[in-house]
């Protein structure tokens, strides 16, 4: 009779047996996924929209992930991918890097990392740029400089001008000095000058001989 009730002991015990073994399966299995370490908060955060540029792209995850080619990649609007560095593992932290020059758009962030218990993980978000653009702070640089140049020309013309016009007033009164010799009052006088000889000549003839002609009355 005992071995007839051991029997069914060990009967009536197999489907608690089965049930525990197919627990323990599921807790082993479900040990390696429940390591994996998590994301907990980026920087920029997902889906928000900065005035300024960010200095660079923060992950922050639930344990050190290992420095195992971390991949940070930020592709703007069009899909071509702005940054050229490679992300550093600090601590908690994946760091990217950006560039200064980014310009308003949306931005799409597609990382990788291998997380503490050696297994991969991986995930992405965007984010919105509306920065003030600079091109009219070049165009008014470029105005203010051509407006000088504009002025320091003219200044040069006038210059030029006027030192041109000196020299032709230099010119012209020389010039002018040269026609205003009174040649005509040169002449003038020399005619006098004969009429008086002529005056002197005939007086001198009539003082010589009384009897000429003028007296024969």
């Amino acid at each position: 009779m005992s071995a007839s009730r051991s029997a069914r002991s060990r009967r009536a015990l197999r489907p608690f047996a089965a049930i525990a073994t197919a627990l323990a399966a599921a807790v082993l299995l479900a040990a390696p996924a429940a390591a994996h370490d998590t994301i907990t908060g980026t920087s920029p955060e997902d889906g928000a929209t900065l005035t300024e540029v960010p200095s660079e792209i923060a992950l922050t995850f639930s344990s050190e992930p290992l420095e195992v080619s971390p991949e940070v990649v930020v592709t703007d609007e069009s899909g071509a991918v702005v940054t050229d560095t490679t992300p550093t593992v600090d601590g908690f932290d994946v760091l990217q890097p950006l560039p200064e020059d980014l310009t308003s758009g949306t931005y799409d962030v597609a990382w990788r990392v291998v997380s503490s218990d050696g297994h991969p993980i991986d995930g992405s978000f965007s984010f919105d740029l509306d920065v003030p653009e600079v091109e009219g702070t070049t165009d008014e640089s470029a105005e203010a400089t051509t407006e000088a140049d504009d002025a320091a020309t003219s200044d040069a013309e006038a210059t030029e001008t006027d030192t041109a016009s000196a020299s032709i007033t230099a010119v012209d009164g020389e010039d002018g000095s040269d026609d205003g010799t009174p040649w005509g009052l040169i002449a003038g006088a020399a005619g006098l000058v004969a009429l008086i000889v002529a005056v002197v000549v005939l007086a001198v003839r009539r003082a010589r001989d009384p009897n000429g002609p003028a007296g024969q009355h």
